[in-house]
């Protein structure tokens, strides 16, 4: 949910089904716009929210790590490559070769189809970790979600194509519950990738000839 704007939160659970609290964020989202004030309409995070943007970060980050290893070691046992060739990628390109290293595995299948899976969740939430890491973050007041905003014109066509004026701020909304249960399967992917690199690096010989053969 992405738009331009001009110029203590309710801790209760929110019962309210997806489709509700989305009706209800749109709402919000159509009165930043047409308010000059709308920073008033935000808060500050809290301290549970920034440790939230901080973990999310983080554990992108250890899971990028993690598939570059990955990378590495299946490019070695099916190309016999020895340089450092996922150390050179930007992140998009992590997980293009993530998959292209999937597509020409002929060892194990479940070793390409957990690598195509954690391929897949990377590219899922690339773009909430760059939001998080290069956005202005605010809270959305009674709701769990957060607002990001950014005076970056570059930032700003990036994310849809839009380009913003001088006296605009480009944003978008994030619900925060899915966001947590995503998390957690973000975490999962990178251990999976982390556990997979160490594997193929500690039995890369017998795996290169297996291969080769």
């Amino acid at each position: 949910m992405f738009d331009r704007i001009r110029g203590v939160a309710d801790s209760r659970s929110d019962t309210r089904s997806f489709d509700e609290r989305l009706e209800d964020l749109q709402r919000f989202a159509s009165g930043l716009t047409s308010d000059p004030n709308w920073l008033k309409k935000t808060e500050l995070p809290r301290d549970s929210d920034f440790a939230f943007i901080g973990k999310f970060v983080q554990v992108y980050c250890s899971a990028d790590l993690n598939a570059r290893a990955t990378i590495n070691a299946m490019r070695f046992i099916t190309k016999a490559e020895i340089v450092d060739f996922a150390g050179s990628l930007n992140d998009t390109d992590v997980i293009l070769h993530l998959n292209i290293c999937a597509s020409e595995w002929t060892g194990a299948q479940h070793i390409a189809e957990g690598v195509l899976k954690a391929a897949s969740t990377l590219e899922m939430h690339r773009i909430h970790r760059h939001g998080f890491a290069h956005w202005v973050v605010r809270k959305v007041p009674g709701r769990d979600a957060l607002v990001i905003l950014t005076k970056n014109a570059k930032e700003a066509i990036r994310r849809d194509n839009s380009p913003q004026d001088r006296e605009e701020a480009k944003f978008g909304i994030m619900q925060l519950s899915p966001l947590r249960h995503e998390l957690d399967k973000l975490m999962g992917h990178s251990d999976y990738l982390g556990q997979l690199a160490n594997y193929l690096e500690a039995n890369r010989d017998l795996l290169r000839s297996e291969h080769s053969g």
